[in-house]
């Protein structure tokens, strides 16, 4: 190959890579694998590569299960990551929603 045809190679490799990182993705909130929906609460758009990244991390994970991932391998050891159901718990009088705390 040419130094000339290698410059365009290089060049449309980079171009790709560019098209790549700013093209987007849907990423389910709550995997349909573990019965997410299509709903649009439940859907966020993000950068291909970063979608691909959280995957490569996180598979398809709950809360719970992502809490303790980065709690024990990512997080600083002086705090911890707490997974809290947003919905509200009807059985509890108190006003008080417990918080799941997973360390």
């Amino acid at each position: 190959m040419s130094w000339g045809a290698t410059r365009f190679h290089d060049a449309l490799g980079a171009k790709n890579r560019k098209q790549y990182r700013e093209a987007t993705s849907t990423h389910h909130r709550k995997p349909r694998s573990i019965g997410g929906t299509n709903d649009p609460a439940n859907l966020s758009e993000l950068p291909r590569s970063r979608h691909a990244a959280w995957h490569t991390l996180f598979q398809n994970f709950d809360a719970e299960r992502i809490a303790v991932e980065i709690n024990t391998r990512y997080l600083d050891p002086e705090y911890v990551m707490v997974a809290e159901r947003r919905n509200h718990d009807a059985s509890r009088t108190d006003g008080v929603q417990p918080a799941l705390r997973i360390a």
